[in-house]
């Protein structure tokens, strides 16, 4: 599965950067060692382990520019969401985030994972680097808005710091990285405003209708989901039809 696939880059990614930031250079054998756990971790990767290898062996070669001697890897923040009621919030509305530490807070607002997290308290600077596993370099909407989430949830950890996102391509046939893109405070508020009216309408919804798309691939529940046997029954059915007609075996 491509979730296990990108699971699995990133564990070593991950283990790759620990190493870099300490200033160990891994051996051929230590890599070779995380590899194989990480698809014992995420047996979906199996199928795809000479993708896995290959992007390691890229990623190796071609590391993280950004890296820091405080960057912090597969870094989960989480938020709680204060509103303070008063005569003036009308006018100025008391509303603030607090970092939540404790996993599971049922408090929590927001919770992200940033694959990597630089920053250079120098230059007042804070890098989110999100490595992207996918044969695809084209970007979308919702990248924009993941890094965009990501870009304000730093924000929230270092007020005042010039904050920039970085798309990493993993994929061994890209292996290359965006220029960064710096997201001003007017951006950040934006991005902050789109994320509230999400999550009003996720809690007005009464049904939650399956909508089908590139992103079952990374979705945890898709076996338990109706919508998505139905069509993984249609593609089974087109694909016999096909062979049947071309005269070859299913």
């Amino acid at each position: 599965r491509n979730a296990d696939r990108g699971n699995a880059i990133h564990a070593v990614f991950e283990q790759i950067d620990r190493a870099r930031v300490q200033g160990a250079v891994p051996g051929i054998t230590t890599v070779g060692e995380w590899i194989a756990a990480a698809v014992g971790a995420f047996p979906g990767a199996y199928s795809q382990i000479d993708l896995v290898k290959g992007a390691v062996e890229k990623y190796l070669g071609n590391p993280s520019p950004y890296l820091t001697p405080e960057t912090a890897c597969e870094f989960p923040i989480s938020f709680q969401r204060w509103d303070e009621e008063s005569f003036v919030d009308d006018v100025v509305p008391g509303r603030a985030y607090v970092r939540v530490l404790a996993e599971g807070e049922k408090t929590t607002y927001l919770t992200m994972k940033l694959d990597q997290l630089s920053v250079d308290h120098q230059l007042k600077t804070a890098t989110v680097l999100d490595h992207k596993s996918t044969p695809n370099a084209s970007r979308n909407s919702e990248h924009g808005f993941q890094l965009g989430v990501y870009a304000w949830g730093a924000s929230l950890l270092y007020p005042g710091y010039q904050i920039r996102t970085v798309i990493h391509f993993a994929h061994p046939d890209l292996n290359y990285y965006q220029p960064p893109e710096v997201w001003s405070p007017e951006d950040i508020a934006e991005i902050r405003d789109e994320v509230h009216a999400r999550i009003a309408a996720v809690e007005s919804f009464r049904e939650y209708p399956a909508l089908p798309g590139t992103a079952c691939d990374y979705c945890h529940m898709v076996q338990q989901c109706p919508e998505y046997r139905q069509l993984v029954d249609q593609d089974r059915t087109f694909r016999a039809e096909r062979a049947l007609l071309a005269g070859t075996d299913y």
